[in-house]
């Protein structure tokens, strides 16, 4: 039990900063990796892990480093008469992974890949995390893929229903006139006895043109003029049902599947046993 008590001491020590470049004053925790690697995973469809010895550490000389896949080298075709499929070096007759073909980071932005230079990883020191789908597959496909062209298409219709509804909420008159139009045909319906400005506008008592409205406005329309107002269209009432819909047929094609609810936190049209067997299926797609 010492013995188990020990080791366990040791892993927690170590835990605490296990990156390679992590610095001392902000280090990259074992515990923050996990869902660091589970959203590159997620996002990217794969996660690349680089470990080795490191004897600088302080308790145990192992360290990791998380990988972007941005970082792998795609452009590498051959190596020594190995093929080097989008970045990692395979054997020409087994068809197993050798190396893993990594750019270096960039000196102005460790954050940023170098396109420039490349450097040779073996195999045994990069973990590498994706779901194979096909025989032959050495490269991760994002959980989003099967709906990314379904999601874009929401986007697109969700922009249109925005436009739609600017264009619905803009406030328009028509000024109709009745009677004998004036002589010059450009006073806009406007009859000899009323009221207009030099180029045809009709104006109120106050002579004031009547063009723009504002909050608040009490303006005498002259005799002989109506305002129409410019019949506006409602947004779609099928729009809510259409939403409801495509995101659930999104939750269907996701990675595993999502229910509506776990894809939206949405509980307004469930039970409570609804959500909970929703839960349940999320968790076991989780799985």
């Amino acid at each position: 039990e010492s013995f188990n008590d020990f080791i366990e001491d040791l892993f927690e020590e170590w835990s605490e900063n296990v990156s390679l470049i992590s610095a001392q004053n902000s280090p990259d925790e074992f515990w923050e990796l996990q869902p660091l690697m589970f959203r590159r995973w997620v996002e990217d469809g794969e996660v690349f892990v680089v470990h080795q010895v490191a004897r600088s550490m302080n308790v145990v000389p192992f360290a990791m480093q998380v990988i972007d896949a941005d970082f792998v080298d795609y452009h590498r075709t051959e190596y020594k008469g190995n093929p080097v499929v989008m970045g990692i070096e395979l054997d020409k007759q087994s068809w197993r992974p050798v190396a893993y073909w990594m750019h270096t980071t960039d000196l102005l932005d460790p954050r940023m890949p170098s396109k420039i230079e490349s450097r040779r990883i073996p195999a045994a020191n990069v973990l590498h995390l994706f779901k194979k789908r096909f025989p032959f597959q050495v490269r991760g496909v994002p959980f989003v893929t099967p709906v990314a062209e379904k999601l874009y298409q929401l986007e697109q219709y969700n922009d249109a229903q925005l436009m739609r509804n600017k264009i619905a909420a803009m406030f328009a008159l028509f000024m109709e006139g009745v009677g004998e139009v004036a002589g010059d045909g450009f006073s806009g319906g406007a009859t000899v006895d009323t009221p207009t400005t030099a180029d045809g506008f009709p104006t109120d008592a106050n002579g004031n043109r009547i063009t723009n409205l504002a909050s608040g406005t009490i303006a005498k329309v002259p005799e002989g003029f109506k305002a129409s107002v410019i019949e506006k269209t409602a947004p779609e009432s099928s729009y809510k049902m259409f939403l409801s819909s495509n995101i659930q047929a999104v939750g269907a094609g996701y990675e595993g599947g999502i229910s509506y609810i776990g894809l939206t936190r949405d509980t307004s049209q469930t039970t409570f046993a609804g959500g909970r067997q929703a839960e349940n299926i999320d968790f076991q797609g989780f799985r």
